[in-house]
């Protein structure tokens, strides 16, 4: 295994699932990796500011929440997609996000994803409980040379707010 590092200097190739191994050494993963770092530093002074404070920025890749400000008790996920809002009615994101964001909940966090998709950025505050067309299946993608699924929260695009119609969490 390389040593390969990415912005940051978190590593690019150890975030390795249970026989999925060879999955995060080819070319796809790699650029779906720095993919994903790139929008985390992009993102990072936009929503520091959108949300007025200062997040702690996840370079482990361990951390279930890429972004988590503790003092104010908020946790944001960001996913990149390489397509547009409108060629899917549902977005998926993997289970173990959303059950972590019920835990963080509990202890009195709000939690939020946001989506980079080609056109726009979509966010929603995570649901507490599963709301009308919500629903966990397994799925997952096979463009990394194996499939990888597990179970996900596909949820219905009409759940997201465009990110471009609010100056800051406030409004």
């Amino acid at each position: 295994m390389s040593n390969m590092f990415f912005n940051d200097g978190r590593r690019g190739n150890f975030k390795i699932t249970s026989g999925n191994r060879s999955n995060w050494n080819n070319e796809r993963c790699v650029a779906d990796r720095k993919l994903g770092d790139t929008t985390e530093r992009y993102f990072l002074p936009i929503l520091n500011s959108w949300f007025n404070t200062k997040f702690d920025i996840d370079k482990s890749g361990w951390r279930v929440f890429d972004l988590v400000d503790k003092r104010n008790k908020i946790a944001v996920e960001i996913k990149t997609r390489r397509c547009k809002s409108d060629k899917f009615h549902h977005t998926m994101i993997g289970e173990s996000k959303w059950k972590e964001s019920r835990k963080l909940g509990l202890k009195g966090y709000k939690t939020y994803l946001f989506i980079k998709f080609t056109d726009c950025i979509k966010f929603m505050q995570f649901p507490v409980m599963l709301q009308d067309g919500m629903f966990i299946k397994e799925g997952g993608c096979y463009h990394r040379g194996k499939p990888e699924l597990k179970n996900h929260l596909y949820i219905p695009m009409e759940y997201f707010e465009d990110f471009r119609d609010y100056p800051n969490i406030t409004d």
